[in-house]
Formats: C-alpha cells, sequence, structure tokens
C-alpha cells in the first residue's frame, strides 16, 4: 500500500488477499463480529440494498447494511462477542473486498475498508485497543471527538466534511 495515496482520485482499492486480511483485519477489531468456517465461501450476497443507500449517499444506512452483510457472511449473531483468528482466516476475502469496492465508489474514495487500512498503517499499526497510536486511529476517522470514543449515531456523515476512512463504522463496535 502507498502510505500517502491521493484518495480523492480512488475509484478501485487495490485487492485483498487473505494475508493482507490477517494483517489488517485482525489488529483493526474486525473479529469482533465472528465468522463461521461454514459456507462462507459458497454463499451468495445480494449486495443490491447497499449499492442503493451508497449511490443515496446514506452513509448511515449504508453503514448498517455493511454490518448486516458482514453478519450474514459471517453467520454470527450480534450478542456473540470476540472469535479467534482460525475463523478470520476463512472469512471471505473476496467478500471483504466487493464491500470495500463500493464504500470506495461511492464515496469517490473517502471511505472503505482499505482507506482505514491505509490510515491505520500511518498512525503505526495498532495492534493493543486503547494505546496512543490506537486512539489516533480514532481521532483521523473521526471516531473520537473530544478525547471520548463516538458511536456512529455522532458521526459527521457527509462526504464534503468527514474525514476519510469515517465509514463503515458500525461493524467495528459490533
Amino acid at each position: 500500500l502507498n502510505p500517502h495515496p491521493s484518495t480523492s482520485s480512488r475509484t478501485t482499492s487495490p485487492p485483498w488477499t487473505r494475508q493482507k486480511f490477517l494483517k489488517v483485519g485482525i489488529p483493526l477489531g474486525i473479529g469482533v463480529i465472528g465468522v463461521s468456517a461454514l459456507g462462507l465461501l459458497s454463499q451468495s450476497i445480494d449486495y443490491s440494498a447497499l449499492e442503493s443507500l451508497l449511490q443515496a449517499r446514506d452513509w448511515h444506512g449504508a453503514d448498517k447494511e455493511t454490518k448486516r452483510l458482514m453478519l450474514q457472511v459471517a453467520t454470527w449473531e450480534e450478542t456473540e462477542q470476540f472469535w479467534g483468528s482460525e475463523n478470520i482466516e476463512r472469512f471471505s476475502c473476496k467478500k471483504l473486498h466487493r464491500l470495500d469496492d463500493l464504500w470506495v465508489k461511492y464515496s469517490n474514495g473517502k471511505f472503505g475498508f482499505s482507506v482505514q487500512a491505509e490510515i491505520w498503517q500511518e498512525v503505526g499499526s495498532p495492534i493493543e485497543p486503547g494505546n496512543e497510536q490506537w486512539q489516533a486511529l480514532g481521532d483521523r476517522v473521526g471516531w473520537r471527538k473530544d478525547d471520548k470514543w463516538v458511536s456512529n449515531d455522532y458521526l459527521v456523515a457527509d462526504s464534503s466534511l468527514s474525514p476519510a476512512g469515517e465509514f463503515p463504522m458500525g461493524i467495528w463496535w459490533g
């Protein structure tokens, strides 16, 4: 990844590989949602509702739909908590890449998992939630305001005003 890409000129994101997902996804906390090892590669996902929300620039709605789709792929209940790296290794990178592509496309490169991953690398690739680097990530993407973590209801949700990487957020707080 280029550590200082021009996100405004991006229309697609670089391909996700299992290794990249493991390197970036685990520290970012994507593991909080969980994944089942069964049926991930063959499961058909309908992205049309997400695409419609993104086209309408309904960032909060798209955020909730992204979370719903990821939970569907993961066959994971929102009430469940953490899961291990063995589950992450089985998460479909193709589906994650598709979600990312949609976010990047409709936000003109401002939002998406790949945008968040670039910022995560820029702040030092924090692994331990709560440390200064992790807080710097939250500050950069708008998930922290006045030194406090906020829920997605408090995000700017305006692509002309929002910081890069602000969305999707709901999956991280799942």
